[in-house]
């Protein structure tokens, strides 16, 4: 183990990107063939994803939305997977797309 008690904020959002990654790293794993998934780092990613963030549902979903190539959408004020139509469009993106008016 590195001991690094002298820790440095190297690129200004370092927190930020660690949550961001473990929540990569979790949802992929999720993905993979069951006799592929690496269960016991993924929990540990989970229960550090839990104690770095006071809200790892936000990163969580954000990397699901990316994986999925569905966008986020807010229900009862939760950040959630938005919904595909049939056709593959996404539905209630959020920010929602004003609708075009007519001219």
């Amino acid at each position: 183990m590195i001991d690094n008690t002298d820790a440095q904020d190297i690129t200004g959002r370092d927190h930020w990107l660690l949550c961001k990654a473990l929540a990569y790293a979790i949802e992929t794993i999720g993905r993979l063939p069951k006799r592929w998934q690496e269960r016991s780092d993924r929990q540990d990613m989970i229960k550090l994803l839990d104690a770095l963030s006071a809200s790892p549902d936000y990163f969580r979903t954000g990397a699901r939305s990316h994986i999925e190539r569905r966008g986020v959408k807010l229900v009862a004020g939760r950040m959630e997977v938005a919904d595909r139509d049939p056709a593959g469009v996404v539905r209630g993106v959020f920010p929602e797309t004003p609708p075009e008016t007519a001219s």
